[in-house]
Order: C-alpha cells, then structure tokens, then sequence
C-alpha cells in the first residue's frame, strides 16, 4: 500500500508567476539577467529573424544590490533554488522579517508548515554584488496526496486537421479582435491561440478541478496580460496582472496556476491580453483533480534548509529520454541544476569586465514567463513546471523532501503535429 506524500510543482524563473525588479532583462549589474546552460547570449539574434528558441536550463542572475524576485501562492511548503553566497541576499515569507541567506547547495530557501488555505507571498532579494542566481520555486500543493488520486485533464487550444488545417478547441471561447491559429513547423509544429488586440480575451470553465494551469510562450513582442478566475480562489483575488515579456521565445511556458479550487464549484478563467500589438497566447490548459487530500494549518516562517536526501553529487545526475510517442517526460534529479548554475555564474563573473569595456544589448521586457507541456498521466509523475522548450532536459522534483519523494504527476500527452 502506497502512503501520500506532497504533491510538488516546480515554477521556473520563466514563468509569468515570477515578478522581476528592476525588470527581468538586461544587464546582470544593472538588473536580473536570463542566462540557459544550451544557449549562449553571442547566439541571440536582436533582428528576429531567427527564432531564438532557447535550449537547457534557465536561470536569471544579478550582481545588482536591490534587485528582487517575488512570487505568490497556496500552499504548504516552498524552496527556492538557485545559487547564492551567504549573507548576500534575503527572503522574505508574507509578513515576516527578512531572513539572511544562508543556502545549502543549491537551496537558497525553504518554508514549511505553512497555512494551506492562506496566500503567501515569498520575496528573494539581493543585498550586495555577489552573483545570485535563480533557477526555480518548488512548492508543495498539497501535503498528502495519495499516487492514484490526480487525474489530469488537458485541453489543447489547436488541434491540426487531416488536411493540414487549424481547428480551435470548443473548450475555449474568445472576445475581441486579432485571433490567429498558430502551427509552426519551426518549433517542432507546437500549436497555439494568439491575439495581439488590447481587450481581446480567451475565457474556459473548470469544472470538476482542484488545481488549473494555463500553458503559452513568452516572446519579446509579447505584452501583459490579464487572468481572472470567479469565483476568486487561492492567490486570485481578482484579475492577476503578469507580463508575457521575455528575451528569448520561451515554449510551454506555465503562464499562469490556482491550486485550491473546490471541485464542486464551478469556476471561469478569462485571459485578457493588455497590450495592443503585442501578443498573448495559450497552447494549453491542465484541469487538475485531486481527491481525499487533508491540509494542515499549522504556520511556521523560519526558513530551513532541505533534508540529507537531496542529492547534489555528480552520481545522483540519472538523465532520462523523452520519448514523443508514449509522453513521457525526460527528466534530471535537481543536483545536475546545482552545476548548470555554477558554471552560468562563473561566466557572469567573467562577463562582468566585458560589460565595462563594452555595451551590451539590452532588452525592454519587464517580467520572463514559465513553462509546461501537456503530458501522458501517469501515477507518481508531477505536472511539471519547467522552462525549456521541446526536447530539452526537465527537472525532476524527486527527493527534495525529508519525508520520502513527493508524489509527481505528468499530463495527458498532446502529440504535435
């Protein structure tokens, strides 16, 4: 008999949920800066006439004095993950005082027992010029899920007819102007609704669901947006506004999450996209249902440093394939992240005296997005939230908790066409 252990997402420093200050593009001694362990900056082409499609893992990085990430949830427990020097930057849980940093690894932090129904607010920020990278925030859901008791639905907003055709999924309705069907077979004929028209607005229902998760890309000619869920629920209070904006063209990028719906309710999400002539976009949404799960109530915000059982050795690295046909996730453990980011703050480190000799390019974006794509469900497999596109390496939550692997989840595949 199998015992519920947490049910964990992983939301990278791509995703929209992320709230970058001063902005989340440029140069890392004047602000954050998005760095991938497969693509290197030299390879940005600022004409777009490339795709700029990015590969490996991402982190951004500051040596700026000031410079913060926040991020909003519900949940019972969060670690942040990153790479970081003692003392040289603080966190910060709701209405709590600052915590100096003190990381372990590649944990720069971690709350636990936390209020399972309240929102919580975590704030990262740099407190001198030593590099601090930030890779992503793993965050337990729930605290007990049993591995038979998620199903996930997943609505692919563009489906590719017989005859070579884009045929928009009834799941959703639309308002407004600037609507296109997207089916690129540059990105791997990944599939997806757009709109570049202020007011314009993708709207589903969620029925049946205790968790929803909307899937796009961020891109540099993308805008803010809008999501509104109603009833409000979780961390929505209200229409959440997030910035599409990222450097590189980010696929299945994890827009926008609420966990704690009431699958006897039924809720409306509407996407508004802010910005007119620049984009906003969904590919993808996975209706999580989740049964028999209890939550504790119990709060503590000190931050704590993770169990004996993460693993930051080379011998814990057990890559895995993806293989299209059956869906499955290709994954690494969390230690191949600890050595990505040392050597992406290595090359910062270095790059530092280039910034002083030459200027280098900047980007206007205010805020990166995240990312997930659809996957075969599969029990003790977690919907993932990563940020790399297609066929490139994702990040396995497994032994990041004290108390056994939390329970994982993947969602149905879409196959593209």
């Amino acid at each position: 008999m199998s015992s519920a252990t947490p049910l964990t997402i992983m939301v990278t420093d791509q995703s929209p949920e992320w709230t970058f200050f001063p902005s989340s593009e440029g140069s890392s001694n004047t602000t954050w800066q998005s760095a991938w362990t497969g693509t290197p900056d030299s390879a940005y082409d600022p004409r777009h006439k490339a795709n700029n499609i990015p590969s490996g893992s991402s982190s951004h990085v500051t040596t700026f004095s000031g410079a913060s990430a926040q991020i909003e949830f519900v949940g019972t427990r969060v670690s942040v993950f990153g790479q970081g020097t003692a003392g040289a930057y603080t966190t910060t849980l709701d209405d709590g005082a600052p915590v100096a940093g003190a990381p372990s690894g590649s944990v720069l932090a971690t709350y636990k027992d936390l209020d399972a129904h309240a929102k919580h607010t975590l704030l990262l920020k740099a407190n001198g010029t030593q590099p601090l990278a930030l890779s992503y925030a793993s965050i337990d859901l729930w605290p007990d899920v049993g591995p038979a008791s998620v199903v996930n639905t997943t609505q692919v907003a563009v489906s590719i007819q017989g005859d070579g055709s884009a045929q928009t999924n009834s799941f959703y309705s639309t308002s407004g102007s600037g609507f296109s069907n997207q089916h690129n077979q540059d990105q791997g004929g990944y599939t997806r609704l757009d709109t570049n028209a202020a007011g314009a607005s993708i709207s589903f229902t969620c029925t049946n669901s205790s968790a929803v998760f909307i899937y796009g890309t961020t891109n540099y000619n993308h805008g803010n947006l809008s999501v509104e869920i109603n009833p409000a629920v979780g961390s929505s209070s209200g229409p959440r506004v997030l910035s599409g904006t990222s450097k590189w063209f980010v696929l299945d990028n994890l827009i926008y999450w609420e966990s704690g719906l009431d699958p006897s309710t039924s809720y409306r999400v509407t996407l508004t996209n802010l910005n007119d002539g620049n984009y906003s976009d969904i590919h993808s949404v996975v209706l999580m249902n989740v049964q028999n799960t209890t939550s504790t109530s119990s709060v503590s915000v000190s931050p704590s440093s993770t169990s004996s059982s993460f693993q930051t050795s080379p011998s814990a690295i057990k890559p895995q394939h993806v293989d299209r046909h059956d869906g499955k996730i290709a994954g690494i453990t969390v230690g191949a992240v600890l050595g990505a980011i040392a050597l992406l703050l290595a090359a910062f480190v270095c790059l530092r005296r280039r910034y002083r000799r030459k200027p280098r390019l900047r980007s206007t974006t205010s805020s990166d997005g995240l990312v997930i794509t659809p996957y075969k469900h599969t029990p003790r497999e977690l919907p993932l939230a990563r940020s790399q596109s297609q066929g490139m390496p994702k990040l396995s939550t497994r032994k990041l908790h004290d108390a056994g692997s939390p329970a994982e989840f993947q969602r149905p595949t879409s196959q593209f066409q």
